[in-house]
């Protein structure tokens, strides 16, 4: 690989040309790499015929051109791979040279040696006798081999544009704040030769920023770049030309800060003649005067009002104050959105209502009635339940309605109540014939005459699973206990409810067909 500083490449090739024991080239000390070479095609195998074409022409005094390739297996002075020649030396314009062959005639002209790794194509500007090096180009291209085997020949490849590495700098520090502008370069290093052109696209994660064009410094800048509020990632890719194969560099993070909220000032004067029932005046001031939002005005704990602020003022009357000293009145500033300003509050402020009339008195009498708590039925108060046998013939089964009870509570202090209801044991022929047991009821939602009426349903009670009349019923199960159908509670129960239930029942196979007759029993305490 040849070295990047021009005086060093030089001095390397003479020494090794020494060590060969070969006629040295007297390079001038102003030899140089002055540019690149591409070659074509750009990939290929051992059989392929290359053209090499700099990226410029030969300067005088040149008279000639030619090419060598180094590389492992390969003589350190090089492989003459154009021999120096006026064909295709130009002094105005690039070079194209035809390769004199494929590179399976060289490894197999150098001791049967595998093609593996790195070589550098090198044109020469030369003298004549090819003695004198007046200016280089350069590349590198990449042969792989099976097994480094020249038994594998035949399979060998190489890729001819050499690898770069981008890196990617800011021309700011992190963390920036939003709406702040930032460059991005993208560093292109191509080995011993970089790139001077190409171009470079910049991403922030997969979002592309735009692109830039390599320049002379081998290097390519995005200027002006806004980005939004968060951590970034930020990276740069360097697309791949004829001569250079591509690059993406590696992540760089990158914290663009919101915009802090603009702290404000709230002050608050109250002003009024201090007379009862009449209008005191809270002026308020919030600076600076563009602050958005709305001023909230308190008496301590106590929230009087409210005023949307206008041009940094807000004005909020009250004739409302109580007899006598208001130590802790403020204004409070909200703002519409806590990111563009600073909520903030006045200091407290006083002011004291007096009194200064007449007065006189006269004694207002209440009567309160004592009020009832009824309960009553709506329709004919008779249930019909048609019983059915079940599916699997395990149970007769039946279901309804029971009619609208009503609770009316006219008492006074709303002391609360609880209404509920207990069936009796069904009977047929003057006789028990189906337990109550087996019977259950799911309340309904109450329905209230007036809104601080608050009502809630009992819980819903299962019916035992067909019972016999003599059995005790589960815990819990069945109406053959008192159940609620619903309550009221203190504070809340005055007014009318309507209430209603759904009824299940679930009898033995055993029960005689016919009517059985129950009665269920509503009560409000």
């Amino acid at each position: 690989m040849l070295n990047k500083n021009p005086r060093a490449a030089v001095a390397a090739l003479c020494l090794a040309l020494v060590a060969a024991g070969s006629v040295v080239l007297a390079a001038p000390a102003q030899a140089a790499v002055v540019g690149t070479v591409s070659l074509n095609p750009a990939t290929g195998n051992v059989d392929t015929l290359i053209n090499v074409t700099t990226s410029g022409p030969c300067a005088s005094p040149a008279t000639r051109v030619r090419a060598i390739a180094q590389g492992f297996g390969f003589p350190a002075t090089g492989q003459i791979i154009y021999s120096p020649n006026s064909v295709g030396f130009s002094t105005a314009s690039a070079m194209t040279l035809s390769l004199s062959n494929s590179f399976r005639v060289y490894a197999t002209n150098n001791s049967s040696t595998a093609l593996v790794g790195a070589y550098t194509i090198t044109v020469q500007c030369v003298n004549n006798l090819g003695t004198t090096i007046y200016d280089e180009y350069a590349t590198t291209m990449t042969w792989t081999t099976p097994s480094n085997s020249f038994a594998n020949i035949n399979s060998a490849s190489y890729e001819a544009r050499p690898t770069t590495t981008t890196t990617l700098a800011t021309s700011l520090t992190s963390p920036q704040t939003f709406g702040t502008t930032v460059n991005l370069t993208a560093t292109v290093d191509g080995g011993s030769v970089d790139p001077t052109s190409g171009t470079v696209e910049f991403f922030r994660g997969a979002t592309s920023l735009g692109t830039a064009t390599v320049g002379s410094s081998n290097t390519a800048t995005l200027s002006g770049v806004s980005l939004p509020v968060g951590t970034l990632s930020l990276t740069a890719a360097f697309g791949a030309t004829t001569t250079f194969q591509g690059s993406t560099s590696s992540p760089v993070s990158f914290v663009i800060d919101p915009i802090p909220a603009v702290a404000t000032t709230t002050t608050l004067a109250v002003s009024g003649t201090g007379d009862l029932n009449t209008p005191a005046t809270f002026d308020a001031t919030v600076t600076p005067n563009n602050a958005v939002g709305k001023v909230e005005f308190y008496d301590g704990a106590s929230k009087l009002g409210e005023v949307t602020l206008s041009s940094g003022t807000a004005q909020f009357v009250t004739s409302d104050l109580a007899l006598g000293a208001h130590t802790a009145l403020k204004a409070v500033f909200v703002p519409t959105n806590s990111g563009d300003f600073v909520t903030s509050q006045s200091s407290l402020q006083s002011y004291t209502v007096v009194f200064n009339g007449d007065s006189d008195t006269q004694t207002v009498s209440a009567s309160i009635p004592n009020g009832s708590l009824n309960i009553s039925m709506d329709g004919d108060a008779a249930v019909t339940l048609s019983g059915a046998l079940d599916s699997t013939g395990a149970r007769f089964e039946a279901a309804g309605n029971i009619d609208t009870v009503r609770v009316i509570d006219t008492r006074a202090g709303s002391v609360g109540w609880t209404a509920s209801g207990q069936l009796s044991q069904f009977q047929q022929g003057g006789s028990d014939s189906i337990s109550a047991g087996n019977v259950g009821w799911a309340p309904t939602l109450p329905t209230v005459s007036n809104g601080l009426l608050v009502v809630t349903k009992g819980a819903d009670v299962t019916a035992a699973n067909a019972i016999a009349i003599a059995a005790t019923p589960g815990a819990g199960l069945g109406l053959k206990s008192s159940r609620t159908l619903a309550s009221s509670a203190a504070g809340s129960s005055v007014g009318t409810a309507t209430l209603g239930a759904a009824l299940t029942l679930y009898a033995p196979t055993t029960t005689a067909s016919g009517s059985h007759v129950a009665t269920l029993t509503f009560t409000v305490i």
